[in-house]
């Protein structure tokens, strides 16, 4: 009984000092703050690659030692946007039960869909769209009974999509009026779209190894931190074209409690596969993995190993976004295994944030742990660990009666 007792007692001792002992082991003082306001904080490749995958045990805090709210935002590898091009309208008018809508497009563009855009209807009308380029010989294009539904507001769009791709240089739609009465056409547009790529942040101060075993390069790329690769360049000295395949590596040490980690225990842990081309210039995207190292194989068949004298990593941009004073000193700090991904209120107000006065960089991380506000010494919300307390009383409390 006296053994049991013991070995809850150490169970419960050690794991309070694991609750008390949780602390952000790095930190990073940030700039001073010119202006009060909302700043944008961009978190560099060290702050990510010593945080959690989610980024859940960063904190920014104050000199008094207090949490400040703040916003995450991670940028996306391409940005897509969306918008409707008018086109010109020539004539919009109604012959013998039809309404007859011409338009004049760009010159040299392809269209592979319309929208008209009209008063609100509920209603399903035929329409014949035809195409030409000097409005007087018009060609098919297409026949089918479209839909009007109602929509938000005042107007409503009319959409003629998956077109057969054309490059007419006039458009005309005819809506046949004769089974219902005709619907008010406003104009006539298109969908354009355009696509650029996102922001990404160097990784610096990155060194690699090859090694050449047969058929295949083996890289290892690492760094004075962990970092995350979201991109890769390869800088190529060999002449000529090349297309080879490749796969990104990690090795995993499985954790055997009780036992030190011997490297007859590792295993690698396969993070994609690539192709590096000489038409991508030796660009190629990145596992985006937190790792200490990341091992790359290319495989060169029959052909001699790639000249590989220089590779880069770059991670797509991390965001931080808080209200900060100019009279106030702010540290970010992370690496708290223990920590939770905090809930601010700032959260539902995303989209009302004005925009940012000022761009802060992160300076170098420091390997010392920083006390934030003070924690108490036992989590209240940790109802495991007042459940040991009073299982270990009453063990205590039923010998003695």
């Amino acid at each position: 009984m006296k053994n049991v007792l013991r070995t809850i007692v150490g169970v419960l001792a050690a794991s309070v000092a694991m609750v008390m002992l949780a602390q952000p082991q790095w930190s990073a003082p940030l700039p001073p703050i010119a202006q009060d306001g909302y700043h944008t904080i961009v978190l560099s490749p060290e702050v990510v690659g010593r945080s959690q995958a989610d980024l859940g045990d960063l904190r920014l805090l104050d000199s008094l030692g207090h949490e400040v709210p703040y916003l995450l935002e991670f940028e996306p590898a391409m940005h897509e946007r969306t918008w409707i091009h008018t086109y010109t309208l020539l004539r919009n008018e109604r012959v013998n039960k039809h309404t007859i809508v011409e338009i004049q497009a760009d010159s040299a563009a392809t269209v592979d869909e319309l929208q008209l855009r009209i008063r609100n209807a509920m209603v399903s009308k035929r329409a014949h769209i035809t195409g030409s380029d000097d409005r007087e010989n018009w060609y098919m294009i297409q026949d089918e009974c479209l839909s009007v539904g109602e929509g938000d507001g005042a107007t409503s769009v009319l959409r003629f999509v998956d077109l057969p791709l054309s490059d007419y240089r006039y458009y005309r739609i005819v809506l046949n009026d004769s089974l219902t009465a005709p619907v008010q056409v406003l104009d006539l547009g298109h969908s354009a779209r355009a696509r650029s790529e996102g922001r990404y942040t160097p990784v610096i101060a990155l060194t690699f190894t090859r090694v050449e075993d047969r058929s295949t390069s083996r890289i290892a790329l690492f760094g004075t931190s962990p970092f995350k690769a979201d991109r890769l360049t390869f800088t190529i000295q060999s002449d000529g074209p090349y297309a080879r395949q490749g796969s990104f590596l990690a090795h995993v040490f499985p954790e055997v409690p009780g036992r030190l980690h011997k490297r007859s225990t590792m295993r690698e842990e396969s993070l994609g596969g690539f192709t590096l081309a000489s038409y991508g210039r030796g660009t190629i995207n990145g596992p985006g993995s937190i790792t200490d190292t990341l091992w790359i194989t290319i495989e060169n068949q029959s052909d001699r190993p790639l000249e590989i004298s220089g590779i880069r990593a770059f991670q797509l941009e991390h965001r931080l976004i808080a209200k900060l004073r100019s009279r106030m000193r702010y540290t970010i700090t992370t690496g708290d295994a223990k920590a939770r991904s905090p809930r601010y209120d700032l959260e539902q107000f995303r989209d009302s944030i004005p925009a940012s006065l000022a761009l802060l960089d992160m300076p170098a991380m420091v390997a010392a742990p920083m006390i934030a506000a003070p924690r108490p010494m036992i989590d209240p919300s940790a109802l495991w660990l007042w459940a040991a307390i009073i299982i270990l009383g009453l063990l205590i409390a039923i010998p003695a009666v």
